[in-house]
């Protein structure tokens, strides 16, 4: 059934509109009608009509910049223009706007109107099952406003504040505070339902915009990565927002927030940078797992602040030496020192990257292979900056440097013939092949059974049991570190296909891959 909203000045057109068709009977629903053009803009982004039947003089607001808005705002909404004998050149500059066709008012038939509808109506079905085809809602367009102004898509800030009176927005851009802010659910368990997850998110939407409409001049739009922006332009503090927010979650929704909030602004050009200010914020607050209001005031971050080329020559030299104990107490003088301050997470990350290079350094003095140790399925660096929060990233480099300094200790325990390092090291970079002993041997350039003898003696291992292992660690590390599909694992740890890995996971580790993600989660 396809939605027609009516929009003429004069009643009797609309009444006789009405009642020139069996609507229904056509596959039609008259779902409202406009006295005037701003009436008729207000109906289509409330009721989002597929046709809208419009005069072309009509108070307020005509029919051309009514198509003008429609354009501007790229609404799915097919028009059909009403029209009088002298209204030609209108007409005309109407159908460049994208009219779909014309009747004039005075002269129109049933049969007239049901062809012209029954043209349309396929093309209108057929635009709706696109994929692409969404119904555009008063919050779609805020958030694309926003979107707009973070990109510096404006240039006239009389068409910004036509765009807020057109949507009712209470909000004013000379002078505000922008709030971007992250919900947290205590039940881990609950995220892992889609359908339940997407319920419950637009739960806790309607909550906080209900919240927001409290305050006046203050508008709540949807963002980025399950993100939301207040645009704050009242005499509330922010801050004052930010906690009647915290109070409603925590009475309804079982949930807590991390703030982040920007210096104030004035004027819609500064807009990308207060929504930088605040995303930087909001990323340190869930960085520290602190304060969950921070605003913009984050401090810089250099090496030199954290630790001394005495104090790197001492870890460089407890690396050397093998010591453990040593080892851990002099990066862990140096890494804790990122607490005394709430430093840019990034910089956070490239900070713990810069004393891994120091553990580089020692491993290339110590003609040392991280191969054989961290079974890596991405580059360190990578893994040291995508840990979520501080807490993390110290738990991370901890897990390193204990792995780093037990393979040391390992790879001078047993040194292997070359022929069995270059086989070790053919495994580590072709794992996720088709690989067995035949071609191994073949690089080699030794047999099958005298490489199988040869292998066993030197790890311990013979050579399909340690590629079991070396692509069951690639694998548990992704399980627990990534949200990749099991397929997709298999794929890349070498298995033909998901359930041949899975019983292998099994077989390996006592569990399949999906309870050992499910631990990992509920952990």
């Amino acid at each position: 059934m396809l939605k027609i909203l009516i929009a003429d000045d004069e009643a009797l057109i609309r009444a006789g509109i009405r009642a020139l068709l069996d609507w229904e009977k056509y596959g039609f629903e008259i779902i409202g009608e406009a006295s005037d053009g701003e009436e008729a803009w207000q109906a289509i982004l409330s009721l989002h009509p597929d046709i809208l039947l419009t005069d072309i003089r009509m108070p307020k607001l005509d029919g051309i910049e009514l198509l003008k808005r429609i354009r501007s705002h790229n609404l799915p909404v097919c028009s059909i223009i009403l029209s009088c004998f002298d209204d030609f050149d209108l007409v005309r500059e109407a159908m460049k706007l994208g009219a779909r066709d014309y009747i004039r008012k005075l002269s129109v038939t049933p049969e007239a109107f049901l062809t012209i509808l029954n043209e349309i109506q396929p093309q209108i079905l057929t635009t709706r099952e696109r994929p692409a085809s969404v119904i555009v809602k008063t919050e779609d367009l805020k958030y694309l406003l926003v979107k707009k102004l973070i990109d510096k898509s404006y240039s006239d800030a009389s068409q910004i504040s036509n765009i807020i009176q057109n949507l009712g927005l209470s909000i004013c851009l000379d002078r505000y505070e922008l709030i971007l802010f992250r919900i947290c659910r205590r039940n881990k368990c609950e995220e892992n339902h889609s359908e339940s997850s997407q319920q419950s998110a637009e739960i806790l939407f309607h909550l906080c915009n209900q919240t927001c409409r409290l305050f006046p001049n203050c508008e709540l739009s949807s963002f980025d990565n399950g993100r939301f922006l207040i645009i704050n332009s009242g005499n509330t503090s922010s801050a004052s927002i930010c906690s009647r927010l915290e109070e409603v979650l925590k009475n309804y929704a079982n949930a807590y927030f991390f703030f982040g909030i920007s210096n104030p602004v004035c004027g819609y050009s500064h807009f990308s940078e207060a929504a930088s200010q605040a995303m930087n914020a909001l990323e340190t607050a869930s960085f520290y797992q602190k304060n969950r209001l921070s605003f913009c005031d984050l401090t810089p971050l250099a090496s030199t602040d954290l630790y001394t080329p005495q104090e790197e020559q001492m870890l460089f030299d407890a690396l050397i030496a093998w010591n453990a104990m040593e080892t851990c107490r002099q990066m862990n003088q140096i890494l804790y020192r990122l607490k005394e301050h709430c430093y840019i997470p990034a910089e956070c990350g490239n900070f713990c990257v810069e004393i891994w290079s120091i553990f580089i350094h020692a491993a290339k003095d110590l003609e040392f292979s991280f191969h054989d140790v961290l079974h890596e399925q991405q580059p360190v660096a990578d893994f040291i900056r995508q840990q979520p929060n501080l807490e993390a990233l110290l738990s991370a480099m901890q897990t390193l440097a204990e792995t780093f300094l037990s393979g040391i200790s390992e790879a001078h325990q047993s040194r292997y013939r070359s022929e069995i390092s270059m086989v070790k090291d053919y495994i580590h970079n072709h794992y996720a092949e088709n690989i067995d002993l035949n071609s191994a041997a073949k690089m080699v350039n030794i047999s099958p059974s005298h490489l199988s003898v040869l292998f066993k003696k030197e790890t311990g291992q013979n050579f399909s049991s340690y590629l079991i292992d070396f692509r069951m660690q690639i694998a548990k590390r992704l399980l627990a570190n990534s949200d990749i599909c099991i397929y997709e694992i298999a794929e890349r740890t070498g298995y033909s296909g998901a359930s041949y890995f899975g019983k292998a996971f099994k077989k390996q580790f006592g569990i399949s891959p999906e309870e050992f993600r499910k631990k990992r989660t509920i952990k």
